[in-house]
């Protein structure tokens, strides 16, 4: 099987895209997530079977040191939205990818001690548009810990607005 996400930021590395609606030039810091939208199209990848692959992606940087390990886990919003993620080094280069495809709404990646100190991007990629979470940390444990706290916050908002729904049919049930 083709390696769609590799070809996409192979391009991307090498053209030095970041498309004009990235994340703040400070890019994330580790332990928080980053919520943004993805946008920037890539067009006309074209495969040796002959098909075209067209993906949204933005650039988010992070500074890391030499020797540090980096994990990040990645979520769409959307019903069968495919997400991948690639990390690229200060010079360009691809590092990692998450996978030999896009996957269905969750993509993590895990990088063992960079070589070198400087700005990396990361790279996020959809086949569809729109909003993503993306949380990255120094070790998987943590990255864990941080996508529990985001869930649970989550829950939570998700849990009021159901019952101030419920509030609101209660109400309504009530008059005559």
């Amino acid at each position: 099987m083709l390696r769609i996400v590799t070809v996409l930021a192979t391009l991307m590395a090498s053209a030095l895209l970041v498309p004009a609606n990235a994340a703040p030039p400070e890019g994330i810091k580790l332990g928080e997530p980053l919520k943004g939208e993805l946008g920037g199209i890539v067009k006309g990848v074209r495969f040796k079977t002959g098909v075209s692959v067209y993906g949204y992606y933005t650039g988010i940087p992070v500074k890391l040191k030499a020797g540090d390990s980096i994990s990040l886990n990645v979520t769409v919003i959307g019903k069968d939205r495919m997400v991948a993620l690639v990390l690229i080094d200060p010079t360009g280069k691809l590092l990692h990818d998450s996978g030999a495809a896009l996957a269905v709404k969750t993509a993590q990646l895990t990088f063992e001690e960079v070589n070198v100190t400087g700005t990396y991007l990361i790279v996020v990629l959809s086949d569809l548009a729109g909003p993503f979470t993306l949380i990255a940390a120094s070790t998987e444990q943590e990255l864990d810990k941080v996508a529990l706290k985001s869930k649970i916050e989550n829950l939570e908002k998700e849990l009021a607005a159901a019952k101030a729904a419920l509030e609101t049919l209660e109400k309504s049930n009530k008059k005559p």
